[in-house]
């Protein structure tokens, strides 16, 4: 049996006094029921901040009856006044006070009483369940909390393993099953991954079996001799430096032959100005004699204002050799402007002919130009 320690006494003991006191309040305190009446006969009427409050408890008081004579007249409870209620609860206080203040001494006058202090070694280690040591540190109530978690933790268990006990059926499955169960047991991509690995190994397997089958049916192996020489191998990008270095050899060869071709024409006056009548603008004309399409475009759209533009000067020389000019009425001008619109037959050929001459000398003059050119670029392809 172990020795009872410091604080078990001092509980004990701690609750007999508190036994005894309150046995003691108990027999003190005598209940007593006075009627209102009474009471505030023997008592004048006072103001609540000069009551002298009595440490006894009185009871609630009695209920009063009416007279004996009404028989119809139901019981009541008399109702204390303000004065009377606010009396009894300042006696109440001070009597729970009280005993306070004696509960407190008295445990004060017992923790002084017991003055045995037992001796503990110095190599004793407190007894503690698991997980105990780091939850001193914590209120009482987490405490409590962590352990109905723990032994409601244990009962689960226990039924786990009571129902376990219980079933004894035992299945029997085959390796394969076994094994697929086992496989099946991490994550889809990792069981994936290894049943990857697994086919690929069978595969190789096979690879190796067939080739071992292959040379044990067929044992003739020829025999072959090292050569003395090296093997020569020609990297990969060989073709394309060679093809590199011919087109800069060919490059540099073309700009010596330029180099050479120091002889520059003689141009005639009247192609400097025919040049310098055409447009500024240097870079549009080459992208224009670049395209073909383009050039015939603007030669066709050039051809067009050059037609309307002789037009009119064979107009205005016409007018000029006929000043006569009739006066007509609005009704002969519009019939005049819509035979202008719509042009003879026989204008229209002698317009066509026209433009052929035209045609015919600027061709001419066109051979003649390209007649003082004697110079000719000499082609390298």
């Amino acid at each position: 049996m172990m020795n009872p320690t410091a604080s078990s006494l001092a509980r004990a003991t701690a609750a007999e006094a508190r036994k005894a006191l309150l046995k003691s309040s108990a027999a003190k305190k005598s209940p007593t029921r006075k009627s209102i009446r009474a009471k505030t006969a023997a008592k004048p009427r006072v103001p609540a901040a000069s009551v002298q409050v009595d440490n006894s408890v009185s009871a609630p008081p009695a209920p009063a009856g009416t007279d004996d004579g009404d028989d119809g007249e139901r019981n009541v409870k008399r109702r204390l006044n303000a004065t009377d209620a606010e009396a009894a609860s300042r006696r109440l206080y001070e009597d729970a006070k009280e005993a306070r203040q004696r509960k407190d001494a008295r445990r004060a006058e017992l923790q002084e009483t017991y003055t045995f202090a037992p001796q503990v070694n110095n190599n004793f280690k407190r007894r503690t369940n698991p997980g105990e040591a780091e939850e001193l540190n914590q209120d009482h109530f987490t405490r409590l909390h962590a352990q109905a978690k723990e032994l409601l933790e244990k009962k689960r268990e226990l039924q786990q393993q009571h129902e376990r006990d219980g079933c004894t059926f035992a299945p029997s499955i085959s390796a394969r099953a076994k094994r697929l169960a086992r496989t099946n047991s991490g994550p889809r991509y990792e069981n994936l991954y290894k049943h990857a690995q697994e086919m690929k190994q069978k595969r190789e397997e096979k690879l190796l079996e067939k080739a071992r089958t292959t040379e044990e049916q067929c044992p003739f192996k020829p025999k072959i001799t090292a050569s003395k020489s090296p093997v020569k191998t020609k990297p990969l990008y060989d073709s394309e430096r060679e093809r590199q270095k011919r087109l800069a050899l060919e490059q540099k060869k073309i700009e010596a032959e330029m180099t050479e071709c120091t002889f520059k024409p003689k141009v005639s006056a009247k192609r400097m100005k025919s040049k310098a009548d055409e447009p500024a603008d240097a870079a549009g004309d080459a992208a224009v004699d670049a395209n073909p399409y383009k050039r015939l475009y603007q030669a066709s759209i050039d051809r067009t204002e050059r037609l309307q533009k002789l037009r009119q000067e064979r107009d205005e020389e016409e007018k000029a050799q006929a000043p006569f000019q009739p006066k007509i009425t609005a009704r002969s001008r519009a019939l005049k402007a819509e035979a202008q619109a719509k042009e003879p037959f026989h204008k229209r050929l002698y317009n066509k002919d026209y433009m052929k001459k035209l045609d015919h000398e600027r061709e001419q003059r066109r051979l003649e130009e390209e007649q003082q050119f004697t110079f000719k670029v000499r082609s390298m392809l």
